[in-house]
Protein backbone atom coordinates (compact mmCIF):
# COMPACT_ATOMS: atom_id res chain seq x y z
CA UNK A 1 0.00 0.00 0.00
CA UNK A 2 1.40 3.39 -1.04
CA UNK A 3 0.73 6.34 1.27
CA UNK A 4 1.82 9.92 1.92
CA UNK A 5 4.25 11.59 2.14
CA UNK A 6 5.73 11.44 -1.37
CA UNK A 7 8.86 13.58 -1.91
CA UNK A 8 9.90 15.15 -5.23
CA UNK A 9 13.71 15.34 -5.26
CA UNK A 10 15.71 18.16 -6.81
CA UNK A 11 16.71 15.97 -9.78
CA UNK A 12 13.09 15.05 -10.58
CA UNK A 13 13.09 11.62 -8.93
CA UNK A 14 10.22 10.65 -6.62
CA UNK A 15 10.59 8.99 -3.23
CA UNK A 16 7.47 6.95 -2.52
CA UNK A 17 6.83 5.28 0.87
CA UNK A 18 4.96 2.00 0.91
CA UNK A 19 4.04 -0.56 3.54
CA UNK A 20 3.24 -4.25 3.29
CA UNK A 21 3.95 -7.69 4.77
CA UNK A 22 6.79 -8.41 2.37
CA UNK A 23 9.05 -10.33 4.69
CA UNK A 24 11.66 -9.24 7.18
CA UNK A 25 13.42 -10.72 10.18
CA UNK A 26 10.06 -11.85 11.60
CA UNK A 27 7.87 -13.86 9.15
CA UNK A 28 4.71 -11.94 8.30
CA UNK A 29 5.99 -8.71 9.86
CA UNK A 30 4.68 -5.44 8.49
CA UNK A 31 7.69 -3.76 6.87
CA UNK A 32 7.95 -0.23 5.50
CA UNK A 33 9.61 0.44 2.17
CA UNK A 34 10.95 3.50 0.37
CA UNK A 35 10.92 3.40 -3.44
CA UNK A 36 12.85 5.79 -5.72
CA UNK A 37 11.33 6.37 -9.17
CA UNK A 38 13.07 8.27 -11.98
CA UNK A 39 11.29 10.80 -14.22
CA UNK A 40 10.90 8.07 -16.87
CA UNK A 41 8.76 6.07 -14.42
CA UNK A 42 11.32 3.32 -13.78
CA UNK A 43 12.84 2.50 -10.43
CA UNK A 44 16.34 3.84 -9.81
CA UNK A 45 18.55 0.70 -9.81
CA UNK A 46 21.24 2.51 -7.83
CA UNK A 47 18.91 3.04 -4.87
CA UNK A 48 18.65 0.23 -2.33
CA UNK A 49 17.77 -3.14 -3.81
CA UNK A 50 16.43 -2.54 -7.31
CA UNK A 51 15.12 0.89 -6.38
CA UNK A 52 13.64 -0.03 -2.98
CA UNK A 53 14.93 0.33 0.58
CA UNK A 54 13.18 -1.84 3.19
CA UNK A 55 13.01 -0.99 6.88
CA UNK A 56 13.07 -4.30 8.68
CA UNK A 57 11.12 -5.23 11.80
CA UNK A 58 13.67 -5.51 14.62
CA UNK A 59 11.22 -6.04 17.46
CA UNK A 60 11.13 -8.99 19.90
CA UNK A 61 9.75 -12.32 18.74
CA UNK A 62 6.44 -12.26 20.61
CA UNK A 63 3.91 -11.00 21.36
CA UNK A 64 4.68 -7.40 20.33
CA UNK A 65 6.06 -6.32 16.97
CA UNK A 66 7.37 -2.96 15.88
CA UNK A 67 5.70 -1.43 12.85
CA UNK A 68 7.75 1.31 11.20
CA UNK A 69 5.82 3.85 9.14
CA UNK A 70 7.50 6.70 7.26
CA UNK A 71 5.81 9.88 8.53
CA UNK A 72 8.03 12.47 6.84
CA UNK A 73 10.66 12.84 4.11
CA UNK A 74 13.12 15.69 3.54
CA UNK A 75 16.01 16.12 1.10
CA UNK A 76 19.31 17.65 2.24
CA UNK A 77 21.34 19.91 -0.09
CA UNK A 78 23.91 17.14 -0.70
CA UNK A 79 21.27 14.60 -1.77
CA UNK A 80 21.04 12.68 1.50
CA UNK A 81 17.54 11.93 2.79
CA UNK A 82 16.03 12.49 6.24
CA UNK A 83 13.10 10.28 7.23
CA UNK A 84 10.79 10.65 10.20
CA UNK A 85 9.56 7.24 11.38
CA UNK A 86 6.57 6.56 13.60
CA UNK A 87 7.07 3.34 15.52
CA UNK A 88 4.07 1.41 16.83
CA UNK A 89 3.90 -1.55 19.19
CA UNK A 90 1.56 -4.09 17.62
CA UNK A 91 -0.03 -7.28 18.81
CA UNK A 92 0.37 -9.87 16.05
CA UNK A 93 -2.25 -12.58 15.68
CA UNK A 94 -5.87 -13.10 16.79
CA UNK A 95 -7.75 -11.94 19.83
CA UNK A 96 -11.01 -13.73 20.50
CA UNK A 97 -13.56 -12.12 22.83
CA UNK A 98 -15.96 -15.06 22.60
CA UNK A 99 -17.72 -14.31 19.34
CA UNK A 100 -16.76 -14.37 15.69
CA UNK A 101 -17.46 -10.63 15.50
CA UNK A 102 -15.06 -10.01 18.37
CA UNK A 103 -12.13 -11.60 16.59
CA UNK A 104 -9.61 -9.32 14.91
CA UNK A 105 -6.45 -10.19 13.06
CA UNK A 106 -2.90 -9.02 12.52
CA UNK A 107 -2.19 -5.31 13.03
CA UNK A 108 -5.49 -4.13 14.52
CA UNK A 109 -3.91 -3.64 17.94
CA UNK A 110 -1.21 -1.04 17.37
CA UNK A 111 -0.32 1.95 19.52
CA UNK A 112 2.23 4.65 18.72
CA UNK A 113 5.01 4.62 21.27
CA UNK A 114 7.90 6.59 19.83
CA UNK A 115 9.43 8.15 16.74
CA UNK A 116 12.88 8.31 15.21
CA UNK A 117 14.78 10.28 12.59
CA UNK A 118 16.78 8.30 10.03
CA UNK A 119 19.36 9.64 7.60
CA UNK A 120 20.02 7.82 4.33
CA UNK A 121 22.79 8.31 1.82
CA UNK A 122 21.73 9.14 -1.74
CA UNK A 123 21.96 5.44 -2.67
CA UNK A 124 19.59 4.42 0.14
CA UNK A 125 22.13 3.07 2.61
CA UNK A 126 21.90 4.15 6.24
CA UNK A 127 24.22 7.07 7.00
CA UNK A 128 26.08 5.55 9.96
CA UNK A 129 27.58 8.94 10.93
CA UNK A 130 24.10 9.96 12.15
CA UNK A 131 22.87 8.86 15.57
CA UNK A 132 23.23 5.14 16.25
CA UNK A 133 23.95 3.48 12.90
CA UNK A 134 21.84 6.04 11.05
CA UNK A 135 18.92 6.49 13.47
CA UNK A 136 18.14 8.79 16.42
CA UNK A 137 15.20 8.09 18.72
CA UNK A 138 13.06 11.05 19.74
CA UNK A 139 11.44 11.86 23.08
CA UNK A 140 7.70 11.38 23.41
CA UNK A 141 5.14 9.92 21.05
CA UNK A 142 2.90 12.81 20.01
CA UNK A 143 1.75 13.74 16.52
CA UNK A 144 4.28 15.92 14.71
CA UNK A 145 3.41 19.41 13.47
CA UNK A 146 6.84 20.21 12.00
CA UNK A 147 9.66 18.15 10.51
CA UNK A 148 12.39 20.21 8.82
CA UNK A 149 15.88 19.40 7.61
CA UNK A 150 18.74 21.55 8.93
CA UNK A 151 21.46 22.67 6.53
CA UNK A 152 24.19 20.80 8.42
CA UNK A 153 22.28 17.53 8.14
CA UNK A 154 20.23 17.60 11.31
CA UNK A 155 16.51 18.07 11.84
CA UNK A 156 13.98 20.12 13.80
CA UNK A 157 10.82 18.41 15.04
CA UNK A 158 7.85 19.86 16.95
CA UNK A 159 4.78 17.99 18.17
CA UNK A 160 1.23 18.90 19.15
CA UNK A 161 2.04 18.76 22.87
CA UNK A 162 4.56 21.59 22.61
CA UNK A 163 7.78 19.53 22.59
CA UNK A 164 10.44 20.95 20.28
CA UNK A 165 13.52 18.81 19.50
CA UNK A 166 16.51 19.81 17.39
CA UNK A 167 19.11 17.29 16.17
CA UNK A 168 22.53 18.41 14.97
CA UNK A 169 24.38 17.02 11.97
CA UNK A 170 25.60 13.99 13.92
CA UNK A 171 22.12 13.06 15.13
CA UNK A 172 22.79 14.24 18.68
CA UNK A 173 20.07 16.18 20.51
CA UNK A 174 21.28 19.78 20.24
CA UNK A 175 18.22 21.34 21.85
CA UNK A 176 15.01 20.14 23.45
CA UNK A 177 12.35 22.34 24.98
CA UNK A 178 8.87 21.67 26.26
CA UNK A 179 6.47 24.60 26.07
CA UNK A 180 3.72 25.21 28.63
CA UNK A 181 0.87 24.99 26.14
CA UNK A 182 -0.01 23.15 22.96
CA UNK A 183 1.96 24.08 19.87
CA UNK A 184 -0.39 24.45 16.89
CA UNK A 185 2.35 25.60 14.52
CA UNK A 186 6.14 25.78 14.24
CA UNK A 187 8.25 27.21 11.43
CA UNK A 188 11.92 27.15 10.52
CA UNK A 189 13.16 30.50 9.24
CA UNK A 190 15.67 30.74 6.33
CA UNK A 191 18.52 31.37 8.80
CA UNK A 192 17.48 28.18 10.66
CA UNK A 193 16.03 29.97 13.67
CA UNK A 194 12.78 28.38 14.85
CA UNK A 195 9.49 30.25 15.23
CA UNK A 196 6.96 28.56 17.51
CA UNK A 197 3.34 29.81 17.48
CA UNK A 198 1.44 28.92 20.63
Amino acid sequence: RIYDPVLLLANGDLLIPAVGPLGGSVPGALVSHLMRVRPDGLRDPGFGNGGVVSLDDQSPEAPLRTRRVIAGLRELPDGRILMLESLSACDLGNRDFGTQEGRTNWWDYCSLYTSSVVRLLADGRLDTTFGTDGRTMLFGNSERVMFKARAEGGAAIADVNGLLQVLDGTGEMARSREFDSYTPAALQLPDERLLVIQ
